[in-house]
């Protein structure tokens, strides 16, 4: 099952099926980032044949395949209104969305005036928010100070809030070096991962506005790739690929959302 969602190629279900569903080759080269369904099925994207393929894990299956012009890359589900938000490789400056209902994939261009000034930013992480909306982390080539009072970021990066339409909600904020963003609708926290340190926010859905948590931005890994919380809100899942002690061991660590210390366990994957 881990093997099915590594960077290789993988066998995608019964020769048959798979021969029908995916124009006449067996394999899938995934992408990045994969979306849980229900009852061992999962989306992935196939990075070779640009692809949105759903995937039993436990039956080896292959089901509904979604084709479109680029290779997907981060995905976010939006349960209730049945859709897919994706990002592509390489980075647009486009939100994609999959209707899981007619199989439809559209997008949107998205731009924001900051202080008088246009800002057109590429999509590189989505995370779901409140009522349909989506968290983005989003990259502007412009990493010096352009002068003239106009915001920038020296890293290049952003976190925006925007609907499902792209129109954004608040004003985008300029960040340091975040590589994943997440959000949790139970407890209302937003995260913010660099490939070391991991920070936690407070939300106020009402106001748009968000509140850091004091002794988070902190070091808890190595290497990180990708994070998500529980059902409940209460506990991340935190990979460190490479190892989050002084061994360099690929594991899943389990903590609190607030207090990152505060382990519940480790799952060591070689």
């Amino acid at each position: 099952m881990f093997e099915t969602l590594s960077i290789g190629a993988v066998q995608a279900g019964p020769a048959d099926g798979a021969i029908s569903a995916l124009g006449g080759g067996l394999l899938i080269e995934p992408s990045q980032d994969f979306v849980p369904l229900c009852h061992g099925w999962v989306l992935i994207g196939d990075s070779i044949r640009n692809r949105v393929v759903e995937r039993n894990l436990i039956s080896g299956q292959t089901g509904k395949t979604y084709s479109f012009s680029q290779k997907p890359d981060q995905f976010t589900v939006d349960e209730e209104n049945g859709a897919i938000y994706m990002t592509v490789h390489p980075e647009t400056k486009r939100l994609y969305k999959l209707d899981l209902n007619t199989g439809a994939i559209t997008y949107n261009f998205f731009t924001q005036n900051i202080a008088g000034y246009d800002y057109r930013w590429a999509l590189r992480d989505l995370a779901l928010g409140e009522d349909g909306n989506v968290f983005a982390l989003m990259y502007d080539p412009i990493q010096q100070d352009p002068g003239n009072g106009e915001p920038f970021s020296s890293s290049g990066l952003w976190l925006g809030l925007f609907n499902g339409s792209a129109g954004f909600l608040t004003e985008s904020i300029p960040l340091e070096d975040p590589v994943r963003v997440e959000y949790d609708p139970v407890l209302d926290h937003v995260f913010l991962a660099t490939t070391s340190n991991l920070a936690t926010f407070d939300f106020d859905p009402g106001t748009n506005t968000l509140t850091f948590v004091p002794g988070t931005n902190i070091g808890v890994g190595s290497a990180c790739t990708d994070f998500t919380t529980s059902p409940d809100g209460t506990r991340i899942a935190y990979s460190c690929p490479n190892g989050n002690r002084s061994t360099q061991d690929f594991s899943i660590v389990d903590m609190a959302p607030d207090q990152y210390f505060n382990s519940d366990g480790e799952w060591f994957l070689g």
